[in-house]
């Protein structure tokens, strides 16, 4: 905006310059020609008596108006060029025929004169003329360039507050409307698009970021835009998905990352209450892990916008770009602006998100009391199978499926018989049958509440992907699986992917069937059954993230 302004006032400032100075050119030009037509008539007038002298010299009157026209001249440069003999003038022809000669070439040479201001006067016109012309296209291509801008800002901050159910506070909206009069001024008219209206508030985490960051990129510079909320019991800060606008550029910040936020600069900023947070080198922070992080991905700048709900910070909003410096008190106002319009969006998708995992907790919970199974299990479970996901690179949203609803798996547990269930020994034919059920009981519980859930829902996608887990985590490779004998990618990513994961810990832990082995024999056994059991790719993938899940194993040991 303020750049805008400048380069306005700098044009108008030109070109009055350039528009004083043709109008004082002009006014020579007009001052020239003027004495150009009265020294014309004196020296037309005189000549005339001139002549008049020659065919009657003996007239005293002739030559007495001769003699006060050339003393008293109307004209200084006339008797100062006068010839200086003038007394010999008036006795003879000769003399007065030279004066005559005289008068008739400073006509000429006058004429030659103003004809030369004039031919200068009409080039430097037509140069001002050529430089308005390029100023004045310099500033339309200026305006029309701010009005294609701010049309599309103005679409984008219009429609957000026109999102059902939220209500902007008036104070807010004028303090922060008042920011924006310039792109008022430019554009007024300006047809009102349903850009963030579409996004249902049923959107999880990763659609929400995806939707506004395409949005956002339309009006602010940045390479990657994210989100954060914090855990005000755990007092940390946990990073979500991110949008780049660069799919090339490698993620290293990856949503999960948690970080204590007393170990960041965002602690200080929430304590000093500032709007927004401007760094213009990321190289000056590096003591922050996140920071190190973003280095990696190449970023070198970044704008911060804390989120509240009332008076609680839930989280921020990053815009991260490569570039630096690149931010201004101007993106800070307008990113501020939109993160406030935003606020309570952001919160409904994590609520909703929250719910979705408060479910199926909830479920895991219910497992836990029949089944002897520790909690540490499912959580283990969990991190083999997100780290496997994350590796493959999976979308953010099926990665948060995965490790959110693979505790699910085993679900239909609840309805085998304890005595079966918690049997310290080896099962029986017979028995192994009925635990087999577990599979298809699990399915028809998930079955029923998609039924439920209108399709396309966050808890439509999320259960089927839950499903797909509970459905083929006991399906093999080679086709000699259970409960449909699915072989190779018949068998769904999810239901692959967890049957890897379970299999591995179900292997380093005790079972009443057999003892723990170790974690070397684990990654081995793993390797010898692939292709009869596991998808030999995602075996390979998993063996490769040897020190990743040797650490889940250490740390979440029974």
């Amino acid at each position: 905006m303020r750049s805008f302004e400048q380069i306005y006032r700098r044009i108008g400032n030109l070109k009055i310059a350039f528009t004083i100075v043709l109008l004082c050119t002009c006014i020579l030009a007009l001052w020239e020609t003027t004495t150009l037509r009265e020294l014309n008539s004196y020296i037309t007038e005189t000549l005339q008596l001139v002549n008049q002298i020659i065919l009657n010299p003996e007239n005293p009157f002739l030559i007495e108006k001769l003699r006060e026209r050339i003393q008293k001249g109307r004209f200084e440069r006339t008797t100062t060029l006068a010839p200086p003999e003038s007394e010999t003038l008036f006795t003879s022809r000769d003399a007065l025929r030279s004066f005559a000669q005289y008068l008739q070439n400073l006509r000429t040479k006058e004429i030659n004169h103003v004809t030369q201001i004039i031919f200068w006067v009409l080039g430097f016109s037509l140069f001002l003329l050529a430089g308005e012309f390029v100023f004045s296209r310099i500033l339309l291509k200026t305006i029309r360039a701010e009005r294609f801008r701010t049309q599309n800002l103005l679409k984008i901050l219009e429609d957000i507050s026109r999102f059902k159910n939220i209500q902007l506070p008036d104070p807010v909206f004028k303090e922060e409307t008042s920011s924006l009069e310039w792109a008022k001024q430019i554009q007024n008219n300006t047809d009102l698009v349903r850009i963030f209206s579409t996004l249902p508030l049923t959107a999880t985490i990763e659609d929400f970021i995806h939707e506004i960051g395409k949005q956002l990129a339309r009006v602010l510079p940045f390479h990657r835009f994210s989100l954060a909320f914090i855990d005000e019991e755990a007092k940390k800060i946990t990073a979500e998905t991110a949008y780049f606008t660069d799919p090339s550029i490698p993620m290293f910040l990856k949503p999960g990352f948690t970080q204590a936020i007393t170990e960041t600069s965002l602690n200080e900023m929430l304590q000093k209450g500032v709007p927004y947070r401007i760094i213009h080198n990321l190289e000056d922070r590096k003591d922050s892990e996140s920071t190190k992080l973003l280095l990696q991905e190449g970023m070198k700048s970044n704008l911060t916008v804390p989120i509240f709900l009332d008076t609680r910070c839930i989280g921020f909003m990053f815009l991260s770009s490569k570039e630096t410096p690149i931010y201004t008190d101007t993106h800070g106002e307008l990113f501020c602006f939109i993160c406030k319009l935003l606020e309570k969006q952001v919160f409904y998708s994590y609520l909703i998100q929250e719910a979705v995992s408060q479910f199926g907790g909830g479920f895991v919970n219910l497992v836990e009391f029949k089944d002897n199974e520790t909690g540490n299990h499912v959580k283990r479970v969990a991190w083999y199978a997100r780290l496997l996901a994350e590796k493959i690179d999976l979308h953010p949203k099926q990665i948060r499926i995965i490790y959110q609803f693979s505790p699910l798996h085993d679900i239909g547990k609840v309805a085998i018989p304890d005595r079966i269930l918690q049997k310290p020994g080896p099962l029986s034919p017979e028995e192994w049958e009925i635990m087999k059920r577990h599979v298809t009981y699990g399915e028809q519980v998930l079955g029923k509440l998609i039924d439920q859930n209108p399709k396309g829902s966050l808890y439509a996608q999320s259960l089927t992907s839950a499903l797909h887990m509970i459905a083929d985590h006991h399906e093999r490779w080679d086709g000699t699986g259970y409960p449909r004998g699915k072989k190779n990618e018949e068998i769904s990513l999810e239901g692959r992917i967890l049957s890897l994961a379970d299999t591995f810990d179900a292997l380093t832990t005790v079972r009443p069937y057999k003892p723990a082995f170790s974690f070397e024999q684990s990654l081995r056994i793993l390797e010898q059954n692939k292709e009869r059991q596991f998808d030999p790719h995602l075996v390979d993938v998993f063996i490769s993230l040897r020190k990743e899940i040797e650490h889940i194993y250490e740390n979440l040991k029974d």
